[in-house]
């Protein structure tokens, strides 16, 4: 690659541990707090051996266990710091050990939710760039030989065109045959599917990190989301096109919504554009080297005809034909030159020429004569390179091998961060969970409250 330059899974489980670490050690502070006090006045070790405990006598005479570590805020006493130390069967006691412990699921839950949400945004955005990526390489590439296959019914040598006349209609026979087929469609449908995919994502992330960034103020939309249906999108949807993907790795020919992402032209379209690439590849080869032989290399013209440029030197060699008689491969010979490397060994076979285009110096090709040539030999490398990209779109070799990459490289990083944002906000839900029971005892524990002074009020007036 998708692509690519993506972090790896390890990485951004380090990424993970290291915030969750974070919020570990800001969370500890409270805890540690009465720790640090004691241990800076630490008893010695024939005192008390075992378990060590901070121990406040107050003015009755009985023992305040813990009584600094336990010092947090009361959420039945409308948060006022809570004193009375350890004990298991105090109400007040189990409350502020459970509101710490919330808080603390809280955090880890937003870390977990943060991370895995940009994670998984990144990942998304990752995979649909890779296969628009994919799409738009193709449909250059088309281009690119269709503009090739244009472009040589007008290539000339010494003022002949390089292919006859009825060859140059079978060209434009099949531009429009390529008009026809409205190619760039599958360009189009990918570009939609990007703009539609970010235009749904980027509500769901931002709201996702208003969800980890403001905490217990919000924590309830986390919960709203988790009943509503967010799931859906982050877990299920994620899967069913992973798997969809890979079903459509095994069957390629049956028609689907995937095969409209990425470019895969008709048999009938390919095979019409193989023997024409595969036609003019032999015919341009075949006619720059007979313009070499007939004209490059004759040195019996008479001045003050049109082939006489004064040719002199070494002889130029001939190009090497890729294809035989049947259009088949073929072995190119020691002495003949290979089309990608033509341009540079035809350059040193270049003269200098006067005003009315005779060589003044050694050398076989003029200029002019060069780039005619250089144009006919382009057409033919673009025609014979691209062959072999033409076959891979005809049997969908191309598409399939994409969509194997995303489902082999992609789809797992997707599952796993998808879950990472499962986990934060099943975390967040369970923290509003509790935090909402709490809050109910402590609505309970008011109105008993309540009810126990007004009756105390009561027996007072009697």
């Amino acid at each position: 690659m998708i692509y690519t330059e993506t972090p790896s899974y390890h990485g951004r489980r380090r990424l993970l541990l290291v915030a969750v670490g974070l919020l570990i050690s800001s969370s500890l502070v409270s805890f540690s707090h009465g720790v640090s006090s004691s241990c800076h006045h630490r008893p010695s070790s024939t005192s008390f051996q075992g378990v060590r405990r901070q121990i406040l006598e107050g003015g009755n005479g009985t023992l305040v266990l813990a009584a600094e570590r336990t010092r947090r805020p009361d959420p039945l006493n409308h948060f006022n710091i809570y004193v009375d130390g350890w004990n298991v069967t105090n109400t007040h006691y189990i409350a502020i050990t459970n509101l710490e412990t919330m808080s603390f699921i809280f955090r880890i839950g937003s870390a977990m939710l943060y991370t895995g949400q940009n994670e998984f945004y990144g990942s998304v955005e990752r995979t649909f760039m890779y296969i628009v990526k994919q799409a738009t390489g193709v449909l250059t590439k088309l281009t690119s030989l269709w503009d090739s296959i244009q472009s040589a019914k007008d290539i000339q040598l010494d003022g002949h065109n390089l292919f006859p006349p009825e060859f140059r209609g079978n060209i434009d026979h099949f531009n429009n045959m390529i008009k026809m087929s409205n190619i760039t469609y599958p360009d189009r449908v990918a570009n939609q599917t990007i703009r539609y995919l970010t235009g749904a994502l980027n509500p769901v992330r931002y709201v996702l990190n208003v969800i980890a960034g403001v905490m217990l103020a919000v924590a309830f939309l986390g919960l709203l989301f988790s009943f509503c249906g967010l799931r859906v999108l982050v877990y299920l949807v994620v899967a069913d096109t992973c798997m969809a993907m890979d079903q459509w790795v095994h069957d390629p020919a049956a028609d689907s919504a995937l095969s409209q992402l990425l470019p895969c032209l008709d048999p009938k379209t390919i095979g019409e554009t193989l023997d024409i690439t595969k036609t003019m590849t032999a015919t341009a080869v075949d006619m720059t080297n007979a313009y070499t032989v007939n004209v490059s290399n004759h040195d019996q013209f008479p001045p003050n005809v049109p082939f006489y440029h004064n040719q002199s030197g070494p002889l130029v060699p001939l190009l090497c034909n890729p294809l035989d008689q049947n259009h088949n491969p073929r072995p190119c010979a020691p002495d003949e030159v290979l089309l990608a490397n033509a341009s540079q060994v035809y350059k040193g076979y270049v003269c200098q020429v006067n005003a009315e285009g005779i060589c003044t110096t050694q050398g076989r090709l003029t200029p002019a004569s060069y780039d005619q040539m250089m144009g006919a030999i382009n057409v033919a490398f673009t025609l014979d390179h691209y062959g072999p990209f033409l076959a891979s779109i005809a049997d969908c070799t191309f598409v399939r091998d994409t969509f194997r990459d995303i489902t082999t490289k992609n789809c797992p990083g997707l599952s796993i961060t998808s879950q990472w944002i499962y986990a934060g906000l099943a975390s967040l839900s369970g923290a509003v969970m509790f935090s909402l029971i709490f809050w109910l005892i402590f609505v309970r524990e008011r109105r008993h409250r309540s009810q126990t002074k007004k009756s105390m009020i009561q027996m007072n007036r009697f």
